[in-house]
């Protein structure tokens, strides 16, 4: 897998690039509106998170089977 640095856009490029609004969002994890492009991008880190926690489940599994 080849990662490459800087090619990705952050959430708020992403709304703009899509011609979505960035609006503040009520929601009751938090006391205050929250903007659109900000709960993106902490969602985004918490699947990013969970996913690389399933991959390194995956590739000690497949390590296992090896030793």
């Amino acid at each position: 897998m080849h990662l490459e640095k800087n090619t990705s856009m952050n959430a708020k490029e992403w709304l703009d690039k899509n011609e979505w609004e960035n609006r503040p969002i009520q929601s009751d994890a938090f006391s205050h509106y929250t903007m659109l492009d900000t709960l993106m991008e902490e969602y985004a880190k918490h699947y990013l998170t969970e996913y690389l926690k399933d991959v390194r489940k995956k590739v000690e599994t497949e390590k296992k089977k090896f030793i």
